[in-house]
């Protein structure tokens, strides 16, 4: 899939920078691009890979802004692995987000749970978000160290 994605924006460079029809860097262009490739999310995860690697901002804004209305139960690991490694920290806040709205259905998936044996320390933030999500406990006494201040009776 990879090299479908780097056929085309290499045949798109081709014709509409070199014929200067488009700067590099247009966003109507990558907002074009997004649009046509969006079908599947690996297609954008792509995508991401390319315009991190050739630093094309406002392409990698608009995949993760896509990738975020493609996410589903089972593409949310594969997204959220790869935010780790384009640097989409949009993209890492919205899985995380996803996953906590879902938790069952993304801890149940098999997806899921293989994608997560790769990238173990991605748990880390997944379990922060878990545990933020847990009431506080009602304060306890505070345990002093004083036998005087002690509720029991203590034997003279």
């Amino acid at each position: 899939m990879f090299d479908f994605v780097l056929r085309r924006l290499s045949d798109l460079w081709e014709v509409l920078f070199c014929y200067q029809l488009y700067p590099p860097n247009d966003p109507y262009l990558w907002a074009w691009l997004v649009v046509n490739l969006s079908s599947q999310a690996q297609e954008l995860l792509d995508l991401l890979h390319i315009s991190n690697q050739w630093m094309l901002r406002d392409l990698k804004r608009l995949c993760e802004l896509e990738l975020m209305r493609l996410m589903d139960v089972d593409s949310v690991a594969k997204m959220y692995c790869a935010t780790e490694e384009y640097k989409a920290t949009r993209l890492a806040k919205a899985c995380i987000e996803f996953i906590m709205e879902n938790l069952r259905e993304v801890t149940g998936n098999i997806s899921f749970q293989e994608e997560m044996k790769h990238y173990p320390h991605l748990c880390i933030p997944v379990l922060k978000a878990a545990a933020d999500l847990i009431p506080e406990p009602a304060s306890k006494k505070q345990r002093t160290g004083d036998p005087a201040s002690s509720p029991v009776p203590s034997d003279p």
